[in-house]
């Protein structure tokens, strides 16, 4: 048993390790895999990558311990309730990136914008890279119209703490269904989800993607034409500058 519980949390540290270097390398932040095309913190990503974790390493992880005790490494099933929590996570982040992208191009000015680090550098002085940076928060705050990172989105705020619980609580079911099993061979099944909570996050997430829809009036202090205007200007000043000769 110890195999799987070992393999389960090598290979959740090997997706986190991965999924940090490929923020890293995108966005220069270390948790820039959460970042989204706004340059701001996504709850979509948050939500798609917890359940990425928990749920991909627990198969792998599985599936590696049945091996290493000489077992068929696929011979376990995965409950459908299990496959139903992906499919509402990455349904919903496919529909709230839909509504985003629609106002992205419609009404920039009224949608809050950040610059992740690698653009962060480029011709802003100290005061604009504290206005344009990313932070964590933005996750649950509002972020369209006059009030975009003034106020907590509540929507967004209920479906952060709702995925925060059951993720957990779903952690504490696999360690329970691992405790009782006993031994790998015992081990026949991911523990599922109660009908209960899957129709609570379900509901999360369609009170999530439906308060996307409405149109928030106002600019943001820090809004994505602006962004976008600041981005196109700094790439011919940025090029100028690394073609200048040293003196």
């Amino acid at each position: 048993m110890w195999a799987i519980i070992i393999s389960w949390i090598v290979s959740a540290v090997l997706i986190v390790v991965i999924g940090v270097l490929q923020g890293w390398r995108v966005t220069g932040h270390m948790s820039g895999l959460l970042i989204d095309a706004r340059g701001r913190y996504s709850l979509t990503h948050l939500q798609v990558a917890l359940w990425t974790i928990v749920i991909m390493s627990l198969v792998s992880g599985t599936a590696a311990g049945r091996i290493c005790h000489a077992l068929p490494p696929l011979d376990f099933d995965i409950p459908g309730e299990v496959l139903a929590v992906m499919g509402i996570s990455l349904g919903s982040g496919v529909l709230t990136t839909a509504a985003k992208t629609n106002k992205d191009a419609t009404r920039p000015e009224s949608v809050a914008a950040s610059m992740p680090g690698r653009f962060l550098k480029k011709g802003l002085t100290g005061d604009e890279r504290e206005q344009w940076r990313p932070r964590l928060r933005q996750i649950y705050m509002q972020e369209e119209g006059t009030f975009a990172d003034k106020v907590v989105d509540i929507a967004k705020f209920q479906n952060f703490l709702i995925t925060l619980v059951l993720v957990l609580a779903y952690i504490a079911a696999v360690g329970q269904s691992l405790h009782t099993a006993g031994s790998a061979s015992n081990f026949k099944a991911l523990p599922g989800f109660g009908g209960v909570f899957l129709t609570l996050l379900g509901v999360s997430h369609g009170a999530y993607v439906a308060a996307k829809l409405p149109p928030q009036t106002g600019s943001p202090d820090a809004n994505l034409r602006e962004r976008d205007e600041k981005v196109r200007n700094s790439a011919p000043a940025a090029a100028a500058q690394s073609a200048r000769p040293d003196k």
